[in-house]
């Protein structure tokens, strides 16, 4: 796992193939407690499948952000992978996007509905 952290204050997370992803995943999900709210945009491009467990902490992670106010977009998502999330359910739960430069548009309008509902 290659993590980063952009200039537009988002922290990448570039995953590895199964069986290490399940074990990054979980990783992420103990920063993510540890460490508070971050948006986070997450590249699969190097999976090419993803597991029952690390949809688990996928589930997880997206729980977490949400609950903090952080967006969580998923990106260079392989057609196996985006299959299981259609007949899981998940494509209705995580933002996806094509590329990472999705991921920092997505993440940007995320923050915009953010100070559009703290507004009073």
């Amino acid at each position: 796992m290659i993590i980063e952290d952009s200039v537009e204050h988002i922290t990448w997370v570039d995953l590895s193939p199964e069986p290490e992803m399940r074990n990054e995943l979980q990783r992420l999900v103990e920063m993510a407690l540890e460490g508070g709210s971050k948006d986070m945009g997450i590249d699969f491009s190097r999976a090419d499948i993803v597991t029952s467990a690390s949809l688990a902490s996928l589930v997880r992670l997206h729980k977490f952000a949400s609950r903090s106010g952080a967006a969580l977009v998923l990106c260079n998502i392989s057609p196996t992978t985006q299959s299981i999330f259609a007949v899981t359910g998940l494509s209705e739960l995580f933002d996806v996007s094509d590329d990472r430069h999705g991921v920092i548009v997505r993440i940007g309008k995320h923050k915009s509905a953010q100070v559009k509902t703290t507004r009073p």
